[in-house]
C-alpha cells in the first residue's frame, strides 16, 4: 500500500531546513512579541517622564511667583520702613500731626499702588481684590486723603490712576 523510498541525506536535509525554518519563525515571532512589550513600556515610560517634566515646569513657575512676591513684599516693606522713618525725622522738632496725617496719607497711597502693581506678578484672591477696592474707595472719600492724591497721583503708573479713577465715586 505505502511505498516508503528510501530516507536519502537530500530528503534529511530538507526535513532538517524544515524545522529550523519553522523554530526560526517561532523565535521570530517571539523577538516581535518582546519588542511590542518593549515598545509599549518605553511609551508608558516616556508619557510619565513627560507628565513629571511638566508639574516640574509648572512648581518652577510657582516657585519664581513665590519669590517675586516675596521680593516684592520686602521692597514694599522696606519702602514703608523708610518713609515713617523719614516721617519720624520730619516731624521730630514740631509735631505738627495734621501735616504728619497728609504725609501718612501718602504712605497709604503709595501701600495701595504697590499691592495694584504686585497683582502683575501674582494672582490675589477675587475678594482681596475686591475688599482693597472697597477700602481706597472709602478712603478717597475723606477730603485730605483725596487732596494728597491730587498732588502726588503723577508719581504712579498710568494703569494705577485708570485703576484709581475707575472706582465708583472717586
Amino acid at each position: 500500500m505505502f511505498h516508503l523510498e528510501p530516507v536519502t541525506t537530500t530528503n534529511l536535509f530538507s526535513v532538517v531546513q524544515i524545522i529550523v525554518m519553522i523554530l526560526g519563525f517561532y523565535f521570530a515571532y517571539n523577538s516581535l512579541q518582546a519588542t511590542q512589550t518593549s515598545v509599549a513600556l518605553a511609551a508608558q515610560n516616556l508619557q510619565v517622564a513627560s507628565q513629571n517634566l511638566q508639574t516640574a515646569a509648572n512648581s518652577l513657575n510657582l516657585n519664581t511667583a513665590n519669590a517675586q512676591a516675596q521680593l516684592y513684599n520686602q521692597m514694599l516693606m522696606q519702602g514703608r520702613d523708610l518713609q515713617l522713618a523719614q516721617l519720624e525725622l520730619k516731624y521730630a522738632k514740631e509735631p505738627d500731626t495734621a501735616a504728619k496725617q497728609i504725609d501718612l496719607f501718602g504712605i497709604v497711597i503709595a501701600y495701595y499702588a504697590a499691592c495694584f502693581e504686585l497683582r502683575k506678578v501674582l494672582t490675589l484672591p477675587p475678594i482681596v481684590d475686591r475688599l482693597m477696592s472697597a477700602d481706597l474707595k472709602e478712603a478717597m472719600r475723606k477730603v485730605e486723603f483725596k487732596k494728597k492724591w491730587e498732588t502726588i497721583k503723577g508719581l504712579y503708573s498710568k494703569e494705577f490712576l485708570q485703576y484709581v479713577s475707575s472706582l465708583e465715586g472717586v
